[in-house]
């Protein structure tokens, strides 16, 4: 295992720099209104409430793809913030980090590079 020089703490600073920033800004700025994609969750909260949202809702397509798991997070997510999108922000930022992370966890397995190269790997 390759360790931490003094004089790449700086540059792996930068490095972590959007990733930061990115949260910051989501804590600060983020609002909590639907936007776009969401309101389609709106649906589907009224069908829950009638006691008729099935299965196919939840395959239903929607653009090209079917979201089934985001569906069921985002709906689960919504019954324990009271749908407030915030909560949908970080835990999709939170999902993109873990993601990071395991294609970091990848590359140090396949590429052979300094600990400094596979970082640089992984911002791009």
């Amino acid at each position: 295992m390759q360790q931490f020089n003094r004089q790449q703490i700086p540059i792996f600073c930068l490095i972590f720099l959007p990733v930061l920033f990115m949260g910051i800004c989501i804590l600060k700025y983020s609002v909590n209104f639907p936007f776009s994609d969401q309101w389609p969750l709106a649906v589907m909260f009224e069908k829950i409430y009638a006691g008729n949202l099935s299965f196919s809702d939840l395959f239903a397509q929607f653009h090209e793809s079917r979201k089934f798991f985001p569906r069921l997070i985002f709906i689960g997510l919504a019954f324990l913030t009271n749908w407030d999108v915030r909560y949908e922000m970080l835990v999709i930022f939170l999902l993109i980090c873990v993601v990071s992370f395991n294609i970091y966890c990848l590359n140090r397995l396949t590429v052979r590079a300094s600990l400094f190269t596979q970082f640089l790997l992984l911002e791009i």
